[in-house]
């Protein structure tokens, strides 16, 4: 019973990833383009590529729930994962570090050996999925229903938090690049003198000074 339990979470992370890497891409369909354009795909082709990628992520993780899908799901991931690693260390040995966005703007970052390193842990655990899925056809189907589906649910919650974190983070990107974007009322804030009082209450006391000062007619 423990094993059809792991077969089952492996297979709902699994499509989670797969999920937010289709929804990324589609998001930020600029991005997605450029970044397809950086890796080395003709220019006539980038269209169509950066459409049919985001696609196919998009069955692969459906696919990876039912079980009569799952492992054949598993090896196209296998497939595609491996065809990314490829075209990461080809272009690090070149020297070029384009944006992956594997994640759309949420990954906006130069790819590295954190890329490559990623995509192992990736491929192994589809390969893990596709073998256990094999060995344990029934999965979920032996499970029970109320656990099957609690734990597709927080799969669910966890996709929404992670694609939150991540345009959390690609918003502070841009300000931490370009600032407050136009239009945007900057936040209050108060200037401490090097004593430690505030600004204003610094000018204040000084007023009030001068005007016990004046003379008194």
């Amino acid at each position: 019973m423990a094993i059809d339990y792991v077969v089952w979470v492996a297979r709902l992370v699994l499509a989670v990833v797969f999920g937010l890497s289709a929804w990324g891409k589609l998001a930020d369909g600029p991005g997605t383009r450029k970044a397809v354009g950086e890796f080395g795909i003709p220019l006539a082709w980038i269209p169509a590529v950066a459409w049919a990628l985001p696609a196919v992520e998009a069955v692969v993780a459906a696919a990876l729930l039912p079980p009569w899908t799952a492992a054949g799901a598993a090896l196209v991931a296998i497939l595609l994962l491996g065809m990314f690693t490829g075209a990461v260390v080809r272009l690090l040995r070149q020297g070029k570090r384009p944006v992956c966005s594997c994640f759309g703007a949420a990954s906006a970052a130069p790819i590295g050996r954190g890329t490559v390193a990623r995509n192992i842990v990736l491929i192994v655990l589809a390969g893990v999925t596709a073998v256990a899925t094999l060995a344990e056809p029934q999965v979920p189907g032996g499970l029970p229903v109320d656990h099957v589906v609690a734990m597709g649910v927080a799969a669910g919650f966890g996709a929404v938090l992670v694609s939150l974190w991540g345009e959390l983070r690609a918003l502070r990107r841009r300000l931490d690049e370009k600032g407050l974007p136009p239009g945007v009322v900057a936040p209050e804030f108060e200037v401490l003198k090097s004593a430690g009082a505030r600004a204003g209450d610094r000018v204040a006391v000084s007023r009030a000074r001068d005007a016990l000062r004046r003379p008194r007619h």
